[in-house]
């Protein structure tokens, strides 16, 4: 069984990050990712399982609690 993965921003852990396209991404320059929550823009992204999403949101923003 393998588990889905999903893309979080790496500045806040947020799942609303989604690519813009332009006609030379991919091709001369990388894509680019925008999050709608905290307006992060950058060619990088975090992907985790679906599980674990929340726990990684939590550790970016320094709200896990240590154990």
């Amino acid at each position: 069984m393998t588990s889905k993965k999903i893309r979080v921003c790496p500045r806040c852990g947020s799942q609303r990050i989604h690519t813009a396209k332009s006609a030379v991404s991919g091709w001369l320059v990388p894509d680019t990712y925008y999050c709608d929550d905290c307006k992060y823009s950058g060619p990088v992204y975090v992907e985790v399982e679906v599980d674990d999403a929340e726990q990684l949101r939590k550790v970016i923003n320094g709200e896990a609690s240590e154990a």
